[in-house]
């Protein structure tokens, strides 16, 4: 299975029963099609630490002419800063798009 670097929403370190029994930890990754989990992994920090390098290179070298989050019209707003909020804390958008994406979602 393929998943294109832009399509990741997140990637993060879980630590499961069976990382415990068996050594190292789970990676998780998110995207819009679902979540692939990756368990027992031995350098798993290393491996995020990588990936989200390799996004924030891929990210700066092909800059979006805007941040395509469609708007939710049924004020769900909050909802949609939270998911942008993780966005930005995985290093799959910058600061900038955060606060241009919140600002337009609070319709300042």
């Amino acid at each position: 299975m393929q998943l294109p670097i832009e399509k990741v929403d997140s990637i993060l370190i879980e630590n499961r029963i069976i990382d415990k029994i068996l050594g190292g930890q789970t990676i998780a990754i998110r995207s819009a099609s679902g979540l692939i989990r990756f368990i027992c992994v031995q350098n798993a920090s290393e491996f995020v630490d990588k990936t989200l390098e390799a996004i924030k290179t891929y990210k700066e070298s092909n800059p979006p002419a805007d941040v395509n989050i469609p708007i939710n019209t049924n004020g769900d707003n909050l909802e949609q800063i939270k998911k942008l909020k993780e966005m930005l804390d995985s290093g799959i958008i910058t600061q900038d798009e955060f606060d241009t994406k919140k600002k337009q979602l609070l319709g300042l």
